[in-house]
């Protein structure tokens, strides 16, 4: 299931729009979350590589676009975000949010595989990108202390797991497992679609969005 949140405020030059695939995990699953939202993050079968993402983005009059991971509690969320500049400043009130909207559509929905699952490419560099950030936490002792604190207090339970998840199941998650795990994430997730910023001219979006989303 999902909702639409909409944010008016006009004090914001651009349009914020994010998909949230919000869910509750077990250990395993939160190691391959963080793993899962930076490949989608890095290529689609539309845009076969980040340097083609970024060409398209800049086509966009430079709109930003990240995929977040975060604990909210006992749940997990992959956040897919694109901020675009408001009609009102671009020539001739171009609007853009078609494009930025299919955009997610795209980067969701239409992976880049190689066959069936991930590309291994891609799967091992994020991988070594992933690990980077669990040594980081451990190396940062005011997060570390913080992160064993809330182990310590919450065994076993999501609140108390690593943000990315545990380093050896990390090492040994495939491309076929991370697929797998993706089917799961797109069809099971609670999804929650937030729009935010000056949104005057642009009162149909949600109409756009459950058009580019309607399946």
């Amino acid at each position: 299931m999902s909702n639409i949140y909409k944010i008016q405020d006009e004090k914001f030059k651009s349009v914020y729009l994010a998909l949230n695939f919000i869910m509750p995990v077990n250990k395993v699953e939160n190691s391959q979350n963080a793993l899962l939202g930076s490949v989608l993050g890095k290529a689609c079968d539309k845009y076969k590589s980040q340097k083609e993402i970024e060409e398209y983005l800049y086509s966009l009059y430079g709109a930003a676009f990240n995929v977040n991971i975060e604990k909210l509690g006992d749940l997990y969320n992959i956040e897919f975000k694109i901020e675009f500049v408001n009609k009102k400043f671009l020539p001739g009130n171009v609007d853009v949010s078609n494009e930025c909207i299919k955009f997610l559509y795209d980067i969701i929905y239409n992976p880049y595989l190689v066959g069936k699952n991930f590309d291994d490419e891609i799967v091992l560099r994020e991988k070594e990108s992933i690990l980077n950030r669990i040594k980081e936490r451990k190396d940062d002792k005011l997060r570390y202390s913080v992160q064993k604190m809330e182990e310590i207090l919450c065994p076993g339970e999501a609140f108390g797991m690593n943000l990315y998840g545990d380093e050896e199941i990390v090492k040994e998650v495939t491309s076929e497992d991370l697929y797998k795990r993706y089917l799961d994430v797109i069809n099971n997730s609670y999804i929650m679609i937030l729009v935010s910023g000056n949104l005057n001219g642009y009162e149909n979006i949600e109409s756009k969005i459950n058009e580019i989303f309607e399946n």
